[in-house]
């Protein structure tokens, strides 16, 4: 069964339906609250249906931040360097996102060391893949 059939299930709407409430039906990255919802796998694993992964690789985004995503994701620089940190792209990606707001709001020095922390938030640990 490929990607899209998979979507196409009960299974995969069942588990859909459950990321959406669990974020309060709202995109993770802008917060806004639209019918255009995705819910984006923040990891791909070999053989795996896509209703099979744990939650915390699963995330709310609205069509037009899942989009941006895929497209940071896609640059291979931005990929290398954040997969030699150990980070997995979504997290980075929603990293980056996250910056322009935390130095508009907090000042290049303060957001520097908000951004730092951050990071370190979302390296992954082996025992969590």
């Amino acid at each position: 069964m490929d990607y899209n059939e998979q979507l196409q299930t009960e299974e995969w709407k069942e588990k859909r339906k459950e990321i959406l409430k669990r974020d309060n039906n709202q995109c993770q990255r802008c917060f806004k609250r639209t019918k255009q919802l995705h819910v984006h796998h923040k990891i791909y694993k070999r053989g795996c249906f896509a209703w099979e992964y744990d939650n915390k690789h699963l995330l709310t985004l609205c069509s037009f931040c899942h989009e941006e995503l895929h497209r940071l994701i896609e640059n291979s620089d931005f990929v290398n360097f954040y997969a030699s940190l150990n980070v997995n792209e979504t997290d980075a990606c929603l990293t980056l996102f996250y910056i322009e707001k935390i130095i508009e709001q907090s000042g290049e020095s303060a957001g520097i060391k908000m951004i730092n922390q951050l990071l370190m938030s979302f390296i992954i640990k082996e025992d969590e893949i």
